[in-house]
């Protein structure tokens, strides 16, 4: 049992949250070669807030543009694989059960009811962005929830199959692990 992974369940305060939101508004940004909104004097809600409609109209934007929408995805791939890399090792997450903790976790983190059975099968049944997200941004946003689950579990792949912003019930994806994190 991972006690960090475990802490981290039962509480994880304000400021740590806050600062992870931050950073996926940067990773955000970057991707998609625009400037970071100001989230300085904000709480954690209110950041969650900025990053979700952040998103959406910035993805809308580069739609709306013809922008290289790949090249986007291939940079928030890029970017949240290293976020992950980097909270597994903070973690010391070293096992599928614990990355399933963790993902859970973290999605939780930014509004996102997430589950995922030991063989990989994963339903999200409510999420924060699907207010502020089209299927269209909805698809390009996965490039970012696959880059974090192949971070954090060491080269796995997250594919959605389903999505809320799609006319779902629910959203459903197969997260598939090579082998154990390390």
């Amino acid at each position: 049992m991972n006690l960090l992974v475990t802490a981290a369940g039962l509480y994880i305060p304000a400021f740590i949250k806050k600062q992870k939101i931050r950073q996926l508004i940067k990773i955000t940004a970057q991707a998609f070669q625009v400037e970071t909104p100001d989230t300085g004097t904000l709480t954690y809600h209110e950041c969650l807030h900025v990053f979700a409609r952040f998103s959406g109209e910035t993805a809308q934007r580069a739609l709306q543009a013809n922008a290289d929408i790949q090249g986007i995805k291939s940079r928030l791939y890029k970017n949240a694989c290293d976020m992950g890399i980097q909270l597994r090792r903070q973690l010391h997450i070293k096992t599928t059960a614990e990355v399933i903790q963790f993902t859970r976790i973290l999605y939780k983190v930014i509004g996102i009811d997430y589950s995922c059975t030991p063989a990989g099968d994963v339903t999200i049944k409510r999420c924060y962005f699907s207010q502020f997200f089209n299927g269209e941004a909805c698809r390009i946003f996965s490039a970012l929830d696959e880059g974090v689950a192949a971070g954090l579990s060491n080269g796995g792949r997250l594919v959605f199959r389903e999505r809320l912003t799609e006319g779902h019930s629910c959203c459903r994806a197969d997260f598939r692990l090579t082998e154990e994190p390390l």
